[in-house]
């Protein structure tokens, strides 16, 4: 009999934190799951962690491939999972160890197309619990539109609902078929395009407000990357949720301002390159100038109404007022938690 969970695992260059991930999954009080472990070519000793863990439990299934990233790593685990659902856990993270029983006893009473849970950050020296923005319990398809569709993507505040794969569970044969939609030169939003179409496809879901899982926030990973984000990464995003989300909302401009805001991350992370800045800056507005950023930014008139930070992102892109931008990427990085 196939399992209730199939918990994917994608892997790549973290032996310093990998057995306690996996550990923490092997030692849930809820056991009827197998475990998939995808090792993404990684030039550490993570592939050989992997190995020894296949030895000591059967429930243990390893992956290694050659490196295609992170969305390349979630596919592989889709394609080989055979649980009824699939739960996310990146390979620097941790579960608490009832992570899954929680999700069990959900799915015995209500059976939801998909479970969230609340999720806490920890930096090295700071813990951060992030509860659900909404409230925990029950949601129908009418009441996951009433409720949440109006600010899922995107709203003024800046708020959305989470993306992420992790603290959530999905149901399988869902899951794979977005997960494979996903085209894998996204690095930046590559849950978001995965997540949000499934949310807004779904029947039925459930909010758990404790929090289960454990997200490892670190200077090395992706999300604190060195080095610049590709230019197209924002297009492929916004084209992606066009293509997939669920017709019954117009989630048109939300995508456009998550376009937006991925766009001025992009492009204050041109500053991470190795040229001078005034080769980087030159670059920016040539870019932004180009018929196709200037075509998309210009897609959705800005009003009175939207924020400061929104009116700040519009301006600065539109009229590629540079330093700006500069001043936004030399501050955060001056204010990163330690």
């Amino acid at each position: 009999m196939d399992p209730l969970f199939s918990v994917i695992v994608p892997i790549y260059q973290v032996q310093k934190y990998l057995e306690q991930c996996v550990s923490s999954i092997l030692g849930q009080s809820f056991q009827d799951f197998e475990l998939i472990l995808v090792d993404d070519g990684s030039e550490d000793d993570s592939g050989k962690i992997c190995d020894c863990f296949v030895d000591k439990d059967p429930k243990v299934i390893v992956i290694h491939k050659d490196n295609g990233g992170l969305v390349s790593a979630r596919i592989a685990g889709s394609l080989r999972a055979k649980g009824q659902y699939t739960v996310c856990v990146d390979g620097d993270d941790w579960i608490e160890n009832n992570y899954l029983e929680s999700l069990a006893e959900i799915l015995r009473t209500y059976q939801p197309d998909v479970i969230c849970t609340g999720y806490t950050v920890t930096f090295p020296n700071l813990k951060q619990e992030k509860k659900p923005l909404t409230g925990s319990g029950f949601y129908s398809r009418k009441d996951i539109e009433n409720r949440l569709f109006s600010w899922m993507i995107y709203n003024h505040s800046g708020t959305c609902f989470p993306p992420t794969l992790w603290a959530k569970a999905f149901r399988t044969d869902r899951y794979r078929i977005q997960q494979t939609k996903v085209d894998t030169q996204i690095v930046l939003s590559e849950d978001a395009v995965c997540s949000y179409p499934l949310i807004s496809q779904a029947d039925s879901l459930y909010i758990i407000e404790d929090c289960l899982y454990n997200y490892r926030k670190r200077p090395e990973s992706i999300t604190n990357s060195s080095s610049p984000y590709r230019w197209n990464n924002p297009f492929l995003v916004k084209e992606m949720l066009l293509r997939t989300v669920h017709k019954s909302f117009d989630f048109r401009e939300q995508i456009y301002w998550r376009m937006m805001n991925s766009l001025w991350t992009v492009t204050a992370s041109q500053f991470h390159g190795q040229y001078s800045d005034a080769e980087i800056e030159n670059e920016i507005r040539t870019k932004l100038r180009s018929e196709q950023f200037s075509n998309n930014i210009r897609e959705f008139p800005i009003t009175s109404s939207r924020s400061l930070k929104e009116l700040v992102i519009y301006i600065s892109l539109r009229y590629q007022i540079v330093s700006i931008m500069k001043l936004y990427f030399r501050t955060r990085m001056t204010k990163r938690p330690s």
